[in-house]
């Protein structure tokens, strides 16, 4: 599978080290406009503009970048290319979510959001039609939400509401939320609350989901290994990959 990706953070080089060992997924292209190359990346492989991603013959793209990033990328994909999303949160955004869609439908080609952070996905699509109520409460240090920590002494909640607002103020933070979001009752049905809280090194998200005979109630919790990226997502994201390259034979849950 060639891929292109988006992105050179902290989630971009896990998937392309454990990319590189793969031998079922070729990466082609990577495009970062902000982060200055690595000296250990081949230099053929990295570039700044969006609009080169459209020169190359790719199976798959991959943003791992941000939700502004996922907007602006759509005109430079490929018309084959299937696209792989970390950025959930972009699609609280109408009319990216509406073109995507569009795109989808005239390519015939699948658009993929990883579960990332969270676990259980695969019930929350099974049980749509039973589910009444979704809120999903994310408990981060400030630093990790971008807040000073210097005005905050004690566990506060700075954001109530629904998920397509969280998106919009939230947005390299709640991924968690939108893709929930996405596998149940949508943006706007969806209940997010942020807390940050100085004495957490953590990050977790508390999910709860109410309905016709059910009520889950789970919690995921991870050590911060970026300022906004927790400790289990980037090799999640990786199986999700690894999933849709089809290197996995014989038995498989998914």
């Amino acid at each position: 599978m060639r891929i292109g990706m988006i992105g050179f953070g902290l989630i971009g080089q896990y998937l392309y080290k454990r990319a590189e060992a793969d031998n079922n997924i070729e990466v082609k292209i990577i495009i970062d406009p902000h982060t200055q190359k690595p000296p250990w990346l081949p230099q053929n492989l990295f570039c700044k503009n969006l609009s080169e991603l459209s020169e190359y013959d790719l199976d798959l793209v991959v943003e791992a970048a941000n939700a502004s990033a996922a907007i602006d990328m759509l005109p430079h994909i490929p018309q084959k290319a299937s696209l792989f999303i970390v950025s959930s949160s972009s699609l609280a955004n109408h009319n990216f979510y509406d073109a995507l869609r569009e795109r989808g439908e005239v390519n015939n080609s699948p658009i993929y959001i990883p579960h990332g952070a969270i676990l259980g996905t695969d019930g929350i699509v099974a049980g749509r039609s039973l589910i009444e109520s979704i809120c999903i409460t994310t408990r981060k240090a400030p630093k990790n939400l971008n807040l000073s920590e210097n005005e905050i002494k004690d566990a506060v909640v700075v954001f109530n509401g629904s998920t397509r607002e969280a998106c919009l103020k939230f947005p390299a933070n709640v991924n968690s939320h939108a893709t929930i979001a996405l596998a149940g009752l949508g943006f706007d049905k969806t209940q997010s609350i942020i807390i940050a809280d100085p004495s957490v090194t953590t990050m977790s998200h508390e999910i709860e989901i109410s309905g016709r005979g059910i009520h889950w109630h789970f919690k995921v919790e991870s050590k911060a290994k970026g300022l906004v990226t927790g400790a289990y997502t980037p090799e999640s994201i990786y199986q999700s990959l690894k999933m849709i390259s089809g290197v996995e034979k014989g038995l498989s849950i998914v």
